[in-house]
């Protein structure tokens, strides 16, 4: 913490001068379901991946220049094809909510922008 604070606004949580960024529609659809839809199956493909990866040998160490872009095209095929594959309407209601919790944290952002931010405005 800067020596420079002023630590009521830091115990008020003032301190946030940045707003809150809007997640796009896929981002948020991560967010809401990683856990409870793709997880297991990320995981699932992470051990596949590393089975693979230990049982190679050498020479195909070297031949396989990178078994990491293996793994992160399998996590980028687990997170993409239910957004893909979802109908426009599940689409554009993952953006409403996106847009949603976006509005709310701006609105809660601007609450604590307008915190009391001396303890004569607190005591007020």
């Amino acid at each position: 913490m800067p020596t420079n604070a002023n630590l009521l606004n830091v115990i008020l949580g003032v301190e946030a001068t940045t707003l809150p960024r809007k997640r796009s529609p896929f981002h948020h659809y991560v967010k809401l379901y990683y856990s409870s839809h793709m997880k297991e199956e990320h995981e699932r493909r992470y051990l596949v991946a590393k089975r693979l990866y230990e049982d190679a040998t050498e020479e195909e160490h070297k031949a396989q220049k990178s078994f990491d872009s293996r793994f992160q095209n399998s996590m980028d095929t687990v997170v993409l094809i239910p957004t893909c594959l979802g109908t426009s309407i599940f689409r554009a209601e993952v953006a409403k909510k996106a847009e949603v919790e976006h509005l709310e944290e701006l609105e809660a952002w601007n609450a604590r922008k307008q915190a009391p931010k001396t303890p004569q405005q607190f005591h007020q």
